[in-house]
């Protein structure tokens, strides 16, 4: 799901009525007001479509196994809301340790450059684009400190990338850390990194070997929003929590963080009981809004 010029989006390849898009409202009560795009391969058409992190009223999907990403704008026209597509661009491969991979979570920057996440080592962990998808270059470190191989980063350091204007962070599933980037003339600038939970793992010929008991946290999310970077963290051993059940993969801390690199809060969604998180996973615009609302309450005491 992605939050859109205050709506929340929500792309499937198997959307009911033959529609692989909705968009929902963001308020109390969210209900359905559109609708888009297909299964196929013409215009506002996907085979595989995967949502992006978006930027104003234009976000970006994915077609996965094309090669190619489609530009997206939100319309609104009085009363009617409407999905339009803008472009269509083919990309290329990037080539690490004699291996083509596929670059992933592309997210529009600003206005005219796209970052994609393409798991290159030291300077090359990000792919940067124009938005006519000419490549502009690499630039970024893995989130990790060891050296590993092109496969074993495209495995562990898999993760979520979130943006607002020209500011995007990123965040590995598997490894608590968080990397925070601005564009800066048209060029990405880290400005700082920080480790928000304790980490036991090894490296053993180029591959992570993690502790089955002492290996703990998911990071399920990253999301920005006003002065703040939310991390939606689930903290079980990384052994028993499975991705494909939002049972056992729902979030039940938040870290906050500030624009300059302070954790200023660390948020229990929901208390535990015995078969652990009883917190159902909501979308991030509501994470946005309680989070926000529990920093401001804090400050306030």
């Amino acid at each position: 799901m992605l939050t859109v010029d205050s709506l929340l989006i929500s792309v499937a390849a198997e959307g009911s009525g033959g529609r692989i898009g909705r968009i929902y409202s963001i308020d109390d009560k969210p209900q359905e007001i559109g609708a888009f795009g297909r299964i196929g391969r013409g215009p506002l058409e996907f085979v595989h479509p995967e949502p992006t992190a978006a930027a104003g009223t234009r976000f970006l999907i994915r077609n996965l196994n094309c090669r190619e990403v489609a530009m997206m704008e939100i319309v609104k026209m009085h009363d009617s809301i409407r999905v339009e597509e803008i472009d269509r661009m083919k990309f290329k491969p990037v080539r690490h340790d004699g291996i083509d991979w596929e670059p992933a979570h592309f997210a529009l920057v600003g206005n005219d450059r796209i970052v994609a996440v393409s798991y290159g080592g030291k300077g090359a962990f990000f792919s940067l684009y124009d938005t006519k998808m000419t490549p502009q270059g690499t630039f970024g470190d893995p989130l990790i400190d060891e050296e590993i191989s092109a496969s074993e980063r495209r495995r562990c350091l898999n993760g979520s990338l979130a943006v607002d204007g020209n500011d995007f962070c990123y965040v590995p599933n598997d490894i608590p850390r968080i990397a925070y980037y601005r564009m800066i003339d048209g060029s990405p600038q880290e400005l700082w990194r920080d480790t928000f939970y304790e980490s036991y793992y090894t490296v053993e010929g180029k591959q992570v070997r993690y502790n089955q008991t002492r290996t703990v946290g998911i990071t399920h999310r990253v999301a920005m929003g006003g002065n703040y970077i939310y991390i939606l963290f689930l903290d079980v051993p990384i052994a028993k929590a499975n991705i494909s059940h939002t049972e056992t993969f729902a979030a039940d801390i938040v870290f906050v963080y500030d624009r300059k690199g302070y954790k200023v809060a660390r948020l229990n969604s929901a208390p535990r009981n015995g078969n652990g998180p009883v917190f159902e996973d909501r979308p991030v615009f509501q994470f946005l809004r309680d989070a926000q609302r529990s920093v401001n309450s804090e400050k306030r005491k």
